[in-house]
């Protein structure tokens, strides 16, 4: 068996093939630079104090920002349900009358 394979089968008690085993043991190394760095991002480099210090908006502006997204959310879908449904009546149109 592969040092990797036998490696998982310790740490896991899964038995994988050797490249699944590459995998796996790649997938457990990212994670725990990642745990790493984040911890070291939050202690060391303040990273917390720094969330601390964001200034978030009012209701009112969340409201006004919220009103305004859906307004043109609604809008932009009506313009593009209008020009679909004119589309597909034209294309009938043609298809029918070239029979």
């Amino acid at each position: 068996m592969n040092w990797a394979t036998d490696l998982v089968k310790t740490i896991s008690g899964l038995e994988l093939s050797a490249n699944y085993a590459y995998v796996y043991l790649l997938f457990i190394v990212i994670t725990i630079s990642f745990i790493v760095w984040a911890y070291y991002f939050a202690v060391y480099k303040k990273g917390v104090k720094e969330l601390t210090n964001i200034t978030w908006l009012s209701l009112k502006d969340t409201i006004t920002y919220t009103l305004l997204t859906i307004f043109t959310i609604v809008l932009f879908g009506a313009i593009l349900f209008g020009y679909d449904f004119i589309l597909d009546k034209l294309v009938n149109t043609i298809i029918q009358n070239a029979k």
